[in-house]
């Protein structure tokens, strides 16, 4: 053997046990830290009685303004006491028990006397071979029931899923419940849509060495490990958020209340509620299952005058009018053998475009349609999504109710549809078709998640980018700068301008239909949506007040709201002025 051939083995060998050290040294990283906190609980359990419970699941974060991020929702561990009723021959067992119980544990029981009678109800039934007791009982209280040493009592490894956040969010992310096959699985929101990434299904912890080592990303069966689930989601854009609609449901005695912060530019949600919330460790502790659903995404409204800028801009984009154009307005308008007017039925006379948007006028927006044509308006009114769901990131998406319009060859539903009444979109939907405004005239796809993350290391980005281009960026512009007049002269009297920043917004007003499908002279919606800074928006803020009580329009329950929040996104993320 050459002394080159020689030199070559110990080389080879060097990197076959550099290799190997590697190996280790990645294996001992999924050992201590990857799985570390599976370990703990495991020999935990064995310390206590065997496990019967091997539940885990994938974790949910939200971020903060640093990056950092919150579990949402998590898997707890804990354990459960039980017994075998005719194995308990110790009378004083339940009063053993009791001494051995954190305040916490006993916080259930007024005293020992009743814990006493619980247990001895529990353990009535001496033919019952199982009755747990008590169960989330901390690794400390466990073994010291087990160093009690008690016949017939038992304690057992547990986990559950847990929320730390416990209301916030409450409508997104969801949680478990047993299915029809009496399997614990993700019922709403994020828990459902992304069940399958987020449970385990059966795979042992230890994988086989050197086939995980040895397999490319894409060779390993991700679909056999939980994974985490990363949401767009800003914890303090949601607190502030959900404080924010609380107070405006509690001020108007409102039904609910609701909102989507939203990146126009690239449909990402940075917040998205609905009141009132639920605790997600307590969720059975509501009125009616109703209060599960996401209103936001599972129902559709009619959404009134907040379309009426997008009515505006199909109008500027088809040439049909121009910011300068005027028009007499009437006060009403027959259409079809059906009578419009505006909401006081009040005439303007020769007013320009401007005024359609500053006073809200539905006799204005007929007559943009008129200038179009319907099928020009359809055209539009379809790009802007309106005859399709979203496909958002989340379960139970309402389809819109808009095929009536579409198929009508009359030219009153068009009319109607221009200031928001006669179809009815989620407000996801109604969201997205906005953000057309704020983002160059093209229509983004909303998204709640960010990135699935896998146990192995690997992600998958879950971000959208396809964008549809529906009106110009001029005409886009053009209905901005209408806008902004809204705000800076119409809205209040021009009251909730601000000196430094430039805002875009408008207000809408839509009766509620009865079940005979008749308006209700007593109910509204209120809605409101704006972005800021107008001309390079970084959040478009869309709100919505259910059937407010003591006030007609949304400029009198959604105003402040609008506004506190908008104040609270400039301070919060540091937005420089514009103006």
């Amino acid at each position: 053997m050459t002394s080159r051939q020689a030199s070559w083995r110990i080389k080879f060998l060097g990197g076959i046990m550099m290799l190997c050290a590697l190996l280790i040294i990645y294996r001992l990283y999924q050992v201590q830290i990857v799985n570390g906190e599976e370990f703990r609980f495991k020999a935990g359990s064995q310390y206590v009685r065997t496990s019967t419970d091997d539940f885990d699941r994938g974790s949910i974060f939200i971020k903060d303004n640093e990056g950092d991020k919150f579990p949402v929702a998590t898997v707890a561990s804990g354990y459960i006491l039980a017994a075998h009723p005719a194995g308990v021959t110790d009378p004083q067992a339940a009063q053993r028990i009791y001494q051995v119980l954190s305040d916490n544990e006993r916080g259930e029981f007024a005293n020992e006397e009743e814990f006493i009678e619980y247990v001895t109800q529990k353990t009535a039934d001496k033919d019952d071979p199982y009755e747990e007791l008590l169960n989330k009982l901390s690794l400390e209280t466990a073994n010291k029931v087990v160093a009690l040493d008690i016949e017939g009592i038992n304690v057992y490894g547990q986990r559950w899923r847990h929320y730390p956040a416990k209301s916030l969010l409450s409508h997104v992310i969801g949680f478990m419940s047993y299915n029809d096959n009496d399997q614990v699985v993700g019922t709403y929101g994020i828990e459902r849509q992304f069940d399958d990434q987020l449970q385990r299904k059966e795979t042992s912890i230890f994988n086989n060495f050197f086939a995980e080592a040895f397999s490319t990303a894409s060779d390993i069966r991700t679909d056999s490990l939980p994974s985490d689930i990363y949401l767009t989601i800003d914890r303090s854009a949601q607190i502030e958020l959900e404080k924010v609609l609380k107070d405006t449901q509690t001020t108007w005695n409102s039904a609910s209340s609701a909102g989507i912060i939203m990146d126009p530019k690239t449909g990402e949600i940075v917040a998205m509620a609905t009141t009132p919330a639920f605790d997600l460790n307590n969720f059975s502790v509501v009125e009616t299952t109703t209060s599960y659903s996401n209103p936001l995404i599972s129902n559709v409204y009619e959404m009134g005058s907040i379309m009426k800028p997008l009515t505006m801009s199909y109008a500027l984009d088809s040439n049909a009018v121009t910011q300068n154009t005027t028009y007499n307005d009437t006060g009403q308008l027959t259409v079809d053998k059906s009578t419009i007017s505006n909401y006081d039925g009040g005439a303007r006379g020769v007013v320009p475009m401007q005024e359609i948007l500053n006073q809200s006028l539905n006799v204005g927006t007929a007559f943009l349609v008129n200038q179009m044509g319907r099928d020009k308006f359809k055209d539009y009114f379809k790009s802007s999504g309106f005859d399709s769901i979203t496909n958002i990131d989340l379960p139970n998406e309402a389809y819109p109710l808009t095929e009536s319009l579409l198929t009508s060859p009359r030219t009153i539903e068009y009319v109607t549809a221009s200031f928001g009444q006669g179809f009815a979109v989620s407000p996801i939907a109604m969201t997205r078709a906005l953000a057309i405004l704020a983002n160059d005239g093209k229509l983004p796809n909303p998204y709640v998640v960010e990135r699935v993350q896998h146990e192995i290391g690997t992600w998958d980005d879950k971000r959208k980018k396809d964008q549809t281009q529906v009106i110009s960026a001029k005409s886009a512009h053009q209905t901005t700068d209408m806008l902004v007049t809204v705000v800076d002269e119409a809205l209040r009297g021009g009251e909730e301008s601000l000196i430094n920043y430039s805002i875009a917004a408008k207000t809408g007003t839509a009766q509620i239909a009865n079940e005979r499908g008749q308006y209700r002279e007593d109910a509204y919606l209120h809605t409101f949506f704006g972005y800021f800074p107008a001309y390079n928006p970084k959040y478009l803020i869309f709100l919505m007040n259910e059937e407010p009580v003591g006030a007609r329009y949304a400029s009198e329950t959604l105003t402040d709201p609008f506004m506190s929040l908008t104040k609270f996104l400039i301070n919060y993320k540091n937005i420089e002025p514009d103006r």
